[in-house]
């Protein structure tokens, strides 16, 4: 066995028909069926997809050669493992994609929450909340997705608090406090004389 450094390229001294009778290889089960998808491509008759870097240019593998040679190449250029490396890099491109993607939504949720939190509090600062056109239930329904998009926790649990980080609130904080208490209570108060109503 050729001890080239493995990878999912063109590799040391191999020819441009055996790298692509490789990529064919990586689509199909075996030699057989590589053999065999060569020649339904070579006749014009495949109607599956290339395999990828092809660019559809099936030129590139030229004249079947005989079984036996495609199994010398097959060990030459080691295709199995190749063809495993190529396979554990796709698996690893798409984890990464899914995780780009689950950052990216995680993201928006965040901002979207972040939005609907500031045009809340100026609703409440300026004394023009208006209820009908946004409810606690929405609110804590943004929150909650929030909440599940950080892994965070919706149900009851514990808070540890580490005292080293504690520090008293300051005046920021305080009336922050007070315009959601005020908030909360406005939301009960209105939903209380709209229940009496009934």
């Amino acid at each position: 066995m050729t001890n080239f450094i493995l990878k999912t390229g063109k590799m040391q001294k191999e020819t441009e028909q055996q790298y692509f009778a490789w990529l064919l290889y990586c689509k199909v089960r075996s030699i057989e069926d590589m053999i065999s998808t060569w020649e339904l491509i070579r006749t014009g008759r495949w109607q599956g997809d290339l395999p990828d870097g092809w660019r559809g240019d099936i030129k590139r593998l030229g004249e079947l050669p005989a079984k036996r040679n495609v199994e010398v190449w097959s060990s030459r250029y080691r295709w199995v493992e190749r063809k495993e490396l190529k396979l554990q890099q796709e698996i690893e491109e798409l984890y990464k994609r899914a995780q780009k993607y689950q950052i990216n939504k995680k993201h928006k949720i965040v901002i979207i929450f972040g939005r609907i939190m500031d045009d809340f509090l100026k609703r409440v600062e300026s004394g023009k909340l208006n209820i009908e056109n946004m409810t606690i239930s929405d609110f804590k329904k943004i929150w909650e997705m929030a909440r599940t998009e950080l892994g965070e926790t919706l149900g009851k649990h514990e808070i540890l608090l580490n005292e080293d980080e504690q520090r008293p609130p300051t005046p920021e904080d305080k009336e922050f406090g007070k315009v959601i208490d005020e908030a909360v209570k406005q939301f009960y108060g209105l939903r209380g004389k709209a229940k009496t109503k009934k």
